[in-house]
């Protein structure tokens, strides 16, 4: 029932990625038609929509945020569901609305696609001064921290411009950075449509 013809030619690229489009379906689910000219726009979205705003919101919030935590800290996707038994209620609520999933045997968690879970975790480098130039620096012998750095990039940028160019450049003036994680933010930079000066 959505007439697709109409909308920017950037909407109509960002619903052509199917778990964009599966966000989308769900928030036309709950009555949001309107197009998103980027993911991270859907992501943030979804999230106030049907995370945030929810009545138990906080709880919501901050068992998503700690999930993320504690994945990005032991860089791995999926962790024991028992290590959250005392927030089992919102775990459940956070699982029916498919922000995780449960593995075939029940016994682990995780989101259910790995850019809610960057989405999740870079909302959390938003909170603290210096929280994403800390967590790169720290893992810069780690491939794991790639994806989350764009990630990171993305949201912040799109989010709060000022702790994008204070993160960026942290990381950027540090002489011993690994040379993938500074191609890495060459690469970031090339492909940004308008850069800052």
């Amino acid at each position: 029932g959505i007439n697709a013809d109409s909308w920017p030619e950037r909407s109509r690229d960002v619903v052509r990625i199917p778990q964009a489009l599966k966000t989308f379906i769900s928030l036309v689910q709950h009555g949001l038609t309107e197009p998103f000219t980027t993911y991270q726009a859907m992501l943030a979205r979804f999230w106030s929509e049907r995370i945030a705003s929810a009545d138990d919101g906080s709880s919501l919030v901050s068992l998503a945020e700690d999930m993320a935590g504690t994945m990005a800290e032991e860089e791995v996707l999926w962790l024991a569901a028992t290590r959250f038994d005392e927030r089992l209620l919102w775990l459940n609520r956070l699982e029916a609305l498919g922000l995780v999933v449960r593995s075939n045997n029940g016994l682990s968690i995780a989101f259910s696609h790995q850019t809610l879970f960057e989405f999740v975790l870079a909302r959390t480098f938003v909170r603290d001064h210096g929280l994403l130039a800390n967590y790169v620096l720290e893992r810069q012998d780690s491939l794991f921290v790639r994806s989350k750095v764009w990630a990171a990039l993305n949201y912040l940028r799109g989010a709060e411009q000022g702790a994008y160019q204070r993160e960026l450049l942290k990381i950027w003036n540090v002489q011993t950075l690994r040379r993938h994680l500074r191609l890495l933010l060459i690469e970031f930079l090339g492909q940004v449509r308008s850069p800052f000066e």
